[in-house]
């Protein structure tokens, strides 16, 4: 029994020897049972004592908190919450309880039931529409060494994903399995040392010299394109397509500027309330492209 006790309070001791232990102090010995560097500057942070100046000093990111706002609308909505949740339940149980009208035995067990499921399975009907779901994900990890590209998409649905780690790319359906490593593999379209790019860093040359890959379909593409430079794991050719082609036709292609824009623009107010020490900053939408 005193087993159990101690694996059940170990992850809450350790939450609170993290909270108490200096940045600086973890680096230096994560593995320390006893707090690194013992301080309470994170809790001075967390209530706001603390300055963005003196945050990062410490080995902080410097973000800004408001913890009595967050402190604030927890209780205004948990407050809502178990009001509303009073109120109606009551009515239920008045309903069931002195109520007799035809029916009202199997409607509770409904009621019933649906107490019994799980919160979480409330939320599928979020991703699932029209029997399918699709999401997708960019990775860019730190700590890769220079030469492993960091940047690796994930796509899930409902029937398969597909997932690109540091060096292998997987796809995993209901029936198994596959590497697909070498179909995503962009072939170089020049020397990496061509004299053309000398002013990029070796780290990053890469990107300048990527051609296709087996799995790009060049069909749609003009023959000229084959003897160009590409890029950036070999889409450039297909925005170079997607452009001309919008252009002669006078139709949007699928890679516009308000699209890219609705991507692009959460990265960009990020970045300066990152540098505002964590302000919250409004992202600005541009709305839908216009009619071709």
């Amino acid at each position: 029994m005193a087993a159990i006790v101690l694996i059940t309070l170990l992850p809450f001791y350790w939450v609170l020897r993290t909270a108490l232990s200096a940045n600086a102090g973890l680096d230096a010995d994560p593995g320390s049972p006893l707090p690194a560097g013992l301080t309470g500057s994170g809790f001075a942070r967390a209530l706001g004592l603390q300055s963005t100046q003196k945050a990062i000093a410490q080995g902080g990111a410097g973000g800004g908190l408001v913890f009595w706002r967050y402190l604030l609308n927890s209780v205004i909505v948990s407050t809502l919450i178990t009001v509303c949740q009073i109120f109606f339940s009551s009515m239920a149980a008045y309903a069931f309880a002195r109520l007799c009208w035809r029916g009202r035995d199997k409607v509770f067990g409904l009621f019933l039931a649906g107490l019994m499921v799980p919160a979480i399975f409330t939320l599928l009907p979020n991703f699932v529409a029209g029997g399918g779901s699709f999401r997708t994900n960019e990775f860019r990890r730190v700590g890769y060494p220079s030469h492993i590209r960091e940047s690796r998409f994930r796509f899930f649905g409902t029937d398969a994903s597909m997932e690109q780690l540091a060096t292998v790319a997987l796809w995993q359906d209901k029936e198994g399995v596959k590497d697909i490593t070498e179909l995503l593999e962009p072939k170089p379209t020049m020397d990496p040392d061509d004299p053309s790019l000398q002013h990029i860093a070796p780290e990053l040359r890469a990107a300048f010299t990527s051609g296709s890959a087996p799995v790009h379909d060049r069909s749609r593409l003009p023959r000229e394109f084959d003897r160009l430079h590409n890029g950036h794991e070999g889409s450039h050719h297909f925005l170079v397509d997607d452009f001309v082609t919008a252009v002669n036709t006078r139709t949007l292609p699928s890679v516009n500027a308000w699209g890219a824009a609705r991507y692009t623009l959460p990265g960009v107010v990020a970045h300066e309330s990152a540098r505002q020490g964590g302000t919250r900053l409004e992202i600005p939408d541009f709305g839908d492209a216009p009619e071709a």
